[in-house]
């Protein structure tokens, strides 16, 4: 998990502890954005069950390192993340639970989600926005 570190985190850690995988766990705090794409190749899925997001950047990271992504209903995570990703009730641990299963074991599955979220995020590259940016301003301009 890449984060600030806060009180959470060290209960995150402390249950991961518990339950015998605090091992398998890595906390990783003021990560700069170049490293990102490291941290990224070592994830099998990328779980993002926030409520209050601006937009979602992280999910288009993840989509464009290939790692599949989960996120939050009820938001702007679902615009960000695209059809391609799984979405699930931030507090349904139990459905969150079964969806990292599925992507975890379903092959099929988790090669269409990173397949389709490379097309997705596709719509989000800079070059691309500032085209359509151009585009409307264009259109506005060539109004009578």
């Amino acid at each position: 998990a890449v984060g600030k570190k806060t009180h959470y985190a060290s209960l995150v850690q402390q249950k991961a502890n518990e339950l015998g995988v605090g091992h398998r766990l890595h906390l990783y705090h003021q990560v700069s954005t170049k490293d990102l794409p490291g941290i990224f190749a070592g994830a099998e899925l990328f779980v993002y069950p926030s409520r209050l997001e601006g937009f979602g950047i992280p999910l288009l990271e993840a989509l464009n390192a290939r790692i599949p992504v989960i996120g939050a209903t009820g938001s702007c995570l679902e615009e960000a993340g695209g059809p391609a990703s799984l979405y699930t009730d931030p507090d349904d641990p139990e459905m969150l639970a079964t969806l990292m299963t599925r992507i975890l074991t379903e092959k099929g599955l988790r090669e269409h989600m990173v397949e389709q979220g490379l097309q997705h995020a596709k719509r989000f590259e800079e070059q691309r926005l500032a085209n359509d940016l151009i585009a409307v301003y264009e259109q506005i301009l060539a109004q009578p």
